[in-house]
């Protein structure tokens, strides 16, 4: 590992046993392991919290002050026991990669407090947060990052393949004996994402490849693309199977057909063979799922990575889908720069929190997606604007003109 890192970047795995905690650290120069006493229950308890306070959007309105100070001590907490041990030298280390153990894989470290906060008043904006200070991108496990390093770049069409799902039609009868009843409660629980669609049309006008709305953004429709393109972007409703992970699954459009149930499950998604240097999962806690002793977060991100995918954004919990279009907009833009995927994350981050207003600054609205996997820059095929499009055919006729008329002459 330490002969893959460059001078910027440090690993960090963390390991949770009964009593203790354990932090192994290496950069390009030194390796460390720090012991952090510590129950099992006494971490679970301190993540539950932090997690209530991560998603539970109405107290944040309802409880201002209360919610601030608890999250302040919280994020502070956090910060004291899984990254200060370390001493971490943040003028030379810019990048941290980090593989989290048990539950700690369902929070962010972007949310941690480095300072306890100079102001008395509530202002998340200006909060001392981890992210302010480092990129960050996360992994598996330590095979899985050495995998990512040694792994050839993909072959593929440089388009983004984005599904945007939609909710509100209503099945066919001579459809229903189709569908388990399962199937169908689950279908009539989801509710509509109005900014999906938002998201995905705006991804149309900027990049080249194929946006699916509606009855396009299908299960049968979905299996046939995803192996050409260099990223996948679906914006849709993710269930968590906690007692049979393999089953959790994105939800798709229900287009009435008699072979696919419209519900794209874990188990299916890791038989894919994908191309995709990226998959974007814009739905609900994609990247939460079922700690498994000795195999990690079973979830529906970590089926993508069995599927070839490169690198994967996805969400921790319930996402506002306003704050998710906006982010999802930037990391494009950020990302068609030639950004790293962990920077052009971060920086659209920061974006949001630069321009949101009081308690929309919270963590709540823009911490829940993290980036597992390889960082680098990737190629996207930009649209051409039409504007320089008619240019582009307009001066070859001028110039043809003067041609014919200097030969002319």
């Amino acid at each position: 590992i330490q002969n893959k890192l460059d001078k910027g970047t440090a690993y960090i795995e963390y390991v949770v046993g009964e009593n203790w905690l354990h932090l192994f650290y290496i950069d390009s120069e030194k390796v460390q392991w720090q012991r952090v006493p510590m129950s099992r229950n006494e971490l679970k308890k301190q993540i539950r919290d932090l997690r209530k306070q991560l998603y539970n959007y109405q107290r944040l309105s309802r409880d201002k002050i209360r919610a601030y100070t608890d999250y302040v001590k919280s994020g502070r907490w956090f910060f004291d026991y899984l990254i200060k041990p370390l001493n971490i030298d943040i003028d030379v280390i810019k990048r941290l990669v980090i593989v989290p153990d048990a539950e700690l894989g369902h929070i962010p470290f972007e949310v941690f407090l480095q300072d306890k906060p100079i102001e008395q008043k509530v202002a998340y904006k200006s909060l001392p947060y981890l992210l302010n200070a480092v990129e960050i991108s996360y992994s598996y496990s330590s095979s899985f990052w050495l995998e990512n390093q040694d792994a050839k770049r993909k072959t593929n069409n440089g388009e983004i393949l984005a599904m945007a799902a939609s909710y509100d039609r209503i099945m066919d009868s001579d459809m229903v004996p189709t569908r388990l009843p399962t199937e169908r409660m689950l279908r009539d629980e989801l509710q509509s994402l109005p900014a999906a669609e938002q998201e995905v049309n705006i991804l149309s006008k900027s990049f080249q490849g194929y946006f699916g709305f509606g009855r396009s953004a299908s299960e049968r429709l979905i299996k046939e693309k995803a192996n050409n393109y260099a990223i996948i972007h679906l914006a849709m409703h993710g269930i968590v199977n906690n007692q049979q992970p393999e089953l959790s699954s994105l939800a798709f459009t229900e287009d009435g057909d008699s072979v696919e149930n419209n519900f794209w499950q874990a188990h299916e998604i890791a038989q894919a063979d994908l191309q995709a240097d990226l998959v974007v999962l814009s739905a609900c806690e994609t990247g939460f799922g079922k700690y498994e002793k000795g195999n990690g977060i079973a979830s529906l991100a970590r089926a993508f990575m069995y599927a070839g995918a490169n690198s994967i954004l996805v969400s921790l919990w319930q996402i506002n889908d306003y704050a998710t279009a906006k982010i999802m907009v930037d990391f494009y833009e950020n990302l068609a720069e030639g950004l790293p995927k962990d920077m052009a994350l971060r920086q659209s981050k920061q974006r949001y929190i630069s321009e949101a207003k009081g308690h929309f600054a919270h963590p709540a609205y823009w911490s829940s997606f993290v980036h597992i996997g390889d960082s680098q820059p990737i190629k996207i095929k930009k649209r051409m604007n039409r504007q320089w499009y008619f240019v582009g055919l307009f001066i070859p006729f001028i110039l043809a003109c003067i041609w014919f008329g200097l030969r002319k002459r």
